[in-house]
């Protein structure tokens, strides 16, 4: 003969409070997800009056008034930002950037912990010699050919310099001295302020996107920005 069991009122709450527990664990752990910027269609969008400054390395003229702004945070421990650089950036630079509509401004981020701050300073370090560019490239590359093994120790670094043909007794004095460190944290802050929360992070024309979806996603957005800024 079936039984009915009565289950206490107070053991119906704590059961009721456990599940609601895991299910916002489990929503804190989807937005973590998207804040790294993996898999994304296409590109959210925040207000910004974030500009391109001298302070960073730039691609295009300078003094074409006439170009759309776009500024690139990237964090050479992101596998996304890789992915920007290797298939969406080119594109840009050949179709925009090399025909004189618009000119990129690029800013680096370390969101992924110490190596990465570390990363971040050495790349800056790399610019006083003007091949932050380079850095850039050679650490990308060497870290897709690195099978699971951090290219980003001191020793990894210095390899990445020495690739890039830096002189490398001045790179290693300005990474000793860590001296870029409230600058790439001012970055940080410059995407979380404008609405950004993941990388790499986008800066067309005054509007933010976030990730790297696929360039044909980016292609409307530019040529909108390019017809605004001629109106």
């Amino acid at each position: 003969m079936l039984q009915l069991v009565v289950v206490p009122k107070s053991r119906v709450v704590f059961i009721t409070l456990i599940l609601i527990f895991l299910v916002a664990v489990g929503v804190l752990i989807l937005n973590n997800f998207f804040f790294r910027g993996e898999n994304r269609n296409q590109p959210s969008i925040q207000s910004t009056s974030s500009s391109i400054t001298k302070e960073n390395p730039n691609l295009g003229s300078a003094s074409n008034q006439k170009a759309i702004n776009i500024i690139v945070y990237l964090d050479l421990l992101c596998p996304d930002c890789e992915r920007a650089h290797r298939e969406i950036l080119p594109r840009i630079i050949k179709d925009y950037v090399n025909t004189n509509k618009a000119k990129i401004s690029y800013k680096i981020l370390g969101t992924y912990g110490p190596e990465s701050m570390s990363a971040g300073n050495a790349t800056y370090c790399a610019d006083e010699q003007g091949k932050m560019l380079d850095f850039i490239k050679n650490a990308y590359e060497i870290a897709a050919r690195s099978n699971n093994v951090s290219p980003f120790s001191n020793i990894g670094l210095t390899n990445i310099a020495r690739k890039t043909s830096l002189k490398i007794p001045e790179w290693q004095d300005c990474v000793s001295k860590s001296k870029y460190t409230s600058k790439i944290n001012k970055n940080k802050q410059e995407v979380l302020d404008t609405g950004g929360y993941g990388t790499p992070h986008f800066i067309i024309e005054g509007k933010g996107y976030n990730g790297a979806p696929p360039y044909d996603i980016f292609v409307p957005v530019i040529e909108s920005a390019i017809a605004e800024k001629v109106k």
